[in-house]
């Protein structure tokens, strides 16, 4: 597999990926499901298809599953969501799809 699956290049020109949207946008029953769906898919195709390439990026899915049930990201990659004006921003995780909230004085909650 190459690059991050988070940032595929034939999603460059969008101003916010795929994932990062659904993340924001999904419920964590609705991530699971996509995530579950995608492991399945790729372990499912491996030996047909492209082999180890489909099991890595199976692996990356189950992985991003993983940390949405622990809890345990940590929140290295925040994109500004904020849909109004205001002093508190609205933060995407872009790792875990987290929306984290920072107050005036820069504490995150």
């Amino acid at each position: 597999m190459t690059g991050d699956m988070a940032h595929q290049p034939h999603y460059e020109d969008d101003k916010i990926q795929p994932i990062e949207i659904m993340r924001a946008n999904f419920s964590k029953e609705e991530l699971v499901g996509f995530y579950k769906g995608n492991v399945i898919k790729y372990v499912s195709r491996a030996q047909r298809k492209n082999g180890v390439e489909d099991l890595e990026k199976a692996a990356v899915y189950l992985g991003w599953w993983i940390e949405l049930e622990k809890g345990s990201c940590q929140h290295d990659r925040l994109i500004d969501v904020t849909s109004h004006e205001g002093s508190e921003r609205e933060l995407l995780c872009a790792s875990c799809g987290a929306v984290l909230r920072k107050t005036l004085n820069g504490v995150i909650e």
